[in-house]
């Protein structure tokens, strides 16, 4: 079933999502990795529609086809559209056979050929396609998701990437691809470099500021951090990830009351963020007002956080 579903993204869906973390999921941060919060739905995606990936083809498939080529390609999407993967394969194959540089065919039979664990197939397909045209940024975008996420292959994966990043750099898609694969090879330099390009490229999308504050975070550039997630929020006021992880960065530098009041604006826009109590509890507690802190702790705990029985044991929390 997991497979199936990172193939349905696969196979419809090409831009990454930047979208905050489920609800279900919030209540399991720890103070630790509190910092990252929301990084890992970054490469989810949405709106997955057969015509979105035909059109998206089209857009940079540099060859002609014939019309009887060109009929194949059309009801093979159509059959992917309705799940009908074995029957895509045949038109596509098809497709390929009246017109063998139809480079749109082998990249959508690329695509296609992963439901059938044919990774041969699948990288022949995706080869042929590039070998056709190889300035075509969409299928080393493609080849590159597959190797990250079918064959763990992170070094070819960021190769293809960087292609792709070096054909267009202001291609905001290929540039958040490559800087998920940066961040989670830990290469944070490499990251904010391309999320510096992101931001150049589109400075009202305040997500991007909140994931260079995350980055950041992981350098111990808080100070630095701290201006990211502010900018985020200037640029979105119901930004709940960047009032928490600023709050947090806050008491670094002991400023316990602005600390306090992002992570009121936390409760504020979102009263079941459990985290957001069981951190300002801590901080009421360290600060003297134990009553209050428990308070949180104790509804941290109804929230489901695991770390608040430890955090009411440690400050002696009674009720």
């Amino acid at each position: 079933m997991k497979k199936l579903y990172f193939v349905l993204i696969f196979l419809f869906v090409f831009i990454i999502s930047c979208g905050p973390s489920s609800t279900k999921d919030k209540n399991k941060i720890t103070k630790q990795d509190s910092s990252s919060t929301n990084t890992q739905t970054i490469t989810n995606g949405n709106g997955f529609t057969s015509k979105g990936l035909y059109n998206d083809l089209l857009k940079l498939v540099q060859s002609k086809s014939t019309n009887l080529s060109q009929e194949y390609y059309d009801t093979a999407v159509t059959a992917l559209s309705r799940n009908q993967n074995s029957k895509a394969i045949e038109y596509l194959n098809s497709a390929i056979k009246a017109d063998p540089n139809y480079t749109g065919a082998y990249c959508v039979r690329a695509i296609t050929r992963t439901l059938l664990n044919d990774t041969a197939g699948v990288l022949s397909d995706f080869n042929m396609a590039l070998k056709l045209n190889p300035k075509l940024i969409l299928g080393y975008y493609y080849r590159s998701f597959y190797k990250w996420n079918y064959m763990h292959d992170s070094i070819g994966a960021l190769k293809d990437e960087t292609i792709a990043v070096n054909l267009d750099t202001t291609n905001i898609r290929t540039l958040k691809q490559r800087f998920i694969m940066r961040r989670e090879l830990h290469d944070y330099q490499g990251a904010i470099e391309d999320l510096d390009a992101i931001i150049r490229l589109s400075p009202k999308s305040y997500v991007y500021f909140r994931y260079r504050g995350i980055v950041k975070g992981y350098m111990h550039n808080y100070a630095s951090a701290i201006i990211d997630y502010s900018k985020a929020i200037e640029l979105n006021k119901q930004d709940t990830f960047s009032y928490f992880n600023r709050g947090l960065l806050e008491t670094s530098f002991q400023n316990y009351n602005k600390a306090m009041l992002d992570l009121l604006k936390v409760i504020e826009n979102d009263s079941n963020f459990g985290p957001a109590y069981l951190f300002r509890g801590e901080i009421q507690v360290r600060i003297g007002q134990k009553d209050k802190g428990c308070e949180d702790l104790y509804k941290a705990k109804e929230l489901g956080v695991q770390q608040a029985d430890a955090e009411i044991l440690k400050s002696n929390c009674n009720r």
